[in-house]
């Protein structure tokens, strides 16, 4: 599967459709169906089929209705979980819901990114927002989760030789 990456900003047209920027279009071209669904900071994610599969498989790996944080995370997941039709244009329609779920107004500016195996869309200015307001935790962050056992200053994506 291909990786995506990079952040395109761009605009729904009047009937609110998302056309899936040039730049991943290869991510999705052989998929008629996206899954969209919420994640947390205000993304939300758009999935080809081989990806949501594993997502709602994690899900079902955690399942326990009686378990009240499990029961607020799966009231909120699929309130927001829509598959989408890809039109033979490569655009998707966004309802109303996820309108509001986006925080977008018709012909509204979006923002695509790239995030490894699928998309994450936002508001324009939900993504500008986020942004401005976790630069300061982005490294500490970035450092938590990259932390190696030997607290060596090896690049994450570098091995040693």
């Amino acid at each position: 599967m291909l990786t995506a990456f990079g952040t395109i900003s761009t605009k729904l047209d009047a009937k609110n459709r998302l056309k899936i920027p040039a730049r991943f279009k290869d991510l999705i071209s052989e998929y008629r169906k996206l899954y969209f669904y919420k994640g947390l900071n205000g993304t939300y994610y758009l999935d080809v089929p081989p990806v949501w599969k594993k997502t709602i498989a994690r899900i079902k790996s955690k399942a326990n209705r009686f378990n009240p944080k499990f029961a607020v995370f799966e009231q909120h997941f699929f309130n927001s979980a829509f598959d989408l039709n890809v039109d033979d244009h490569g655009r998707v329609v966004l309802s109303q819901h996820i309108m509001d779920l986006l925080k977008l107004q018709p012909g509204g500016d979006l923002v695509v990114q790239g995030v490894g195996d699928g998309l994450a869309l936002y508001a324009k200015s939900e993504f500008d927002n986020i942004l401005k307001t976790s630069e300061d935790t982005y490294e500490s962050v970035a450092a938590d989760l990259f932390a190696e056992e030997d607290n060596s200053n090896n690049h994450p994506n570098i091995e040693t030789v």
